[in-house]
């Protein structure tokens, strides 16, 4: 049975990702296509695309650093909403 969503990561070293996902946590190679440093993986139904990306130069922050400067950006910014207890009921119920 094939998966309904399979998600492609990029990473920065395709074989250091390869070696962590199928030595530490049990993935196998479905396929790879060493020449455009894309691999299909999977373990017990459970399947990712790993592709080595284009703008992740040594030394670049990953995609979860830049996330997370995005983030601490934005938080000072965003505002809380009141609790949903404070809001007022739809009519007819409690």
């Amino acid at each position: 049975m094939a998966a309904a969503l399979v998600p492609e990561l990029y990473v920065r070293d395709l074989p250091r990702s390869l070696s962590f996902y199928c030595d530490a946590l049990g993935f196998r190679i479905v396929y790879q296509r060493a020449e455009e440093r894309f691999a299909y993986i999977e373990r017990a139904g459970a399947e990712l695309m790993l592709e080595k990306s284009p703008s992740a130069a040594p030394g670049s922050p990953g995609l979860w650093r830049r996330l997370m400067d995005g983030a601490s950006i934005s938080r000072s910014r965003w505002r809380m909403p009141p609790p949903c207890a404070t809001r007022p009921s739809p009519p007819g119920r409690r």
